[in-house]
């Protein structure tokens, strides 16, 4: 039996808004928002089946909170994915399965050992691996529901804009 999952999936298209096809948008959407969806129903039902607690925990994203005219489908998913979150959190609520999202802004590649040090960094590997321990363990056990923004010096680049 799995006690956590981590939806974290990232289909990202630059384009503008004019020139998206509707294959764009299908599979960001799908990649972003059902798979997490599906994910999310099959690990309830196992859980719920075996009498077991839980924890999901979605990668949104900075795009989740901000909207950018360059990522639409991305935005859309994103955005959708923190919905997901709040609204299988209180499906869910009575079950023992949790599910809550953070949403990073930019990442620091190779990161996976350190964590940042000022709010002038890109948020880390390390930082994101941090919070989902923390969100997976009996630590944050009434958080449901919740969205944890993790922007890092992304978030003034894209106030700027």
């Amino acid at each position: 039996n799995l006690d956590i999952l981590v939806n974290s999936a990232g289909v990202f298209i630059w384009k503008g808004f004019l020139d998206l096809e509707p294959s764009h948008w299908q599979s960001t959407i799908e990649s972003n928002l059902s798979a997490a969806f599906f994910a999310t129903q099959a690990f309830a039902r196992q859980a719920v089946a075996a009498e077991r607690q839980g924890a999901v925990i979605n990668i949104s994203s900075i795009h989740g909170v901000v909207g950018d005219g360059g990522v639409v489908p991305h935005c859309a998913s994103k955005f959708g994915l923190i919905g997901l979150t709040e609204a299988s959190a209180e499906a869910l609520r009575g079950s023992g399965v949790r599910v809550n999202c953070l949403s990073p802004g930019a990442i620091e590649p190779e990161s996976s050992g350190r964590g940042s040090e000022t709010l002038k960094d890109k948020v880390t590997q390390g930082d994101l691996a941090k919070m989902c321990i923390f969100l997976g363990s009996d630590e944050s056990g009434n958080l449901t529901g919740t969205n944890i923004n993790a922007f890092g010096i992304t978030r003034p680049v894209i106030a700027s804009k």
